[in-house]
């Protein structure tokens, strides 16, 4: 096995992220109702009592979903090196978008797992005006609140590798139409972020993290492996 070649590692790395994603999920779902959608959802004051409370679930779920997007960005890259000789002038251009959305959620992730559980603590030990305070600096925590760069991009990324691996036979139409489910799962997480609904987010981690995404990642791992 050529451990140097980026496709062997990038195969890797896509079953890694599969694997991950079943990971994230779950830790999403045992999360407290409160804490599920963060402050997107929820009021900052029910969110942080509830972080104060426990925690660790939610340090779990962003840890995860942090080291899985930095695997990720070796997945778009094999990908990028595997599609090049499709002449695809356009995947060049998708690749940076789908890294960028993976480092962002690498950086907002790992940021979330450890100013949160701080201001967790703090909110609880304050008096009302420091609490008020805390409450309205929430924005300032994440640099991607609604998620637009991470998913949003991820999941075009998502998109745009279906549909090659569908018009030039890359991989088997099922997985390529399972690639559009994926993306779906993405939008579902847009829409649930606007709209404020943790019932979508509970469908998206439920189907597109424990099932379709996974699934879809790790045939793309055996694809990647086996054309280097």
């Amino acid at each position: 096995m050529k451990w140097r070649d980026a496709r062997t590692i990038g195969g890797l790395c896509s079953v890694a992220l599969g694997l991950s994603y079943v990971v994230a999920s779950v830790s999403y779902l045992l999360l407290p109702p409160d804490q599920k959608g963060g402050t997107i959802l929820h009021e900052p004051a029910r969110y942080l009592a509830s972080v104060a409370r426990d925690p660790a679930m939610l340090v779990v779920n962003h840890l995860t979903f942090g080291v899985g997007a930095l695997i990720g960005i070796g997945v778009v890259i094999a990908v990028r090196d595997w599609t090049r000789h499709l002449e695809a002038g356009w995947m060049s251009w998708l690749s940076a978008l789908g890294g960028l959305g993976f480092a962002v959620t690498a950086v907002d992730n790992f940021q979330i797992a450890a100013i949160d559980p701080m201001r967790a603590a703090d909110f609880v030990r304050a008096d009302p005006i420091a609490r008020t305070a805390l409450t309205v600096t929430n924005s300032l925590v994440s640099i991607d609140p609604q998620m637009w760069l991470s998913f949003g991009l991820t999941g075009l990324w998502i998109s745009g590798v279906s549909w090659l691996a569908f018009a030039r036979k890359l991989l088997p139409p099922v997985y390529s139409l399972l690639g559009a489910a994926a993306a779906a799962s993405y939008l579902l997480i847009e829409i649930a972020s606007v709209t404020g609904s943790p019932a979508l987010l509970v469908a998206s981690a439920s189907l597109g993290g424990l099932v379709v995404g996974p699934v879809w990642y790790l045939r793309l791992g055996v694809a990647l492996l086996r054309s280097a």
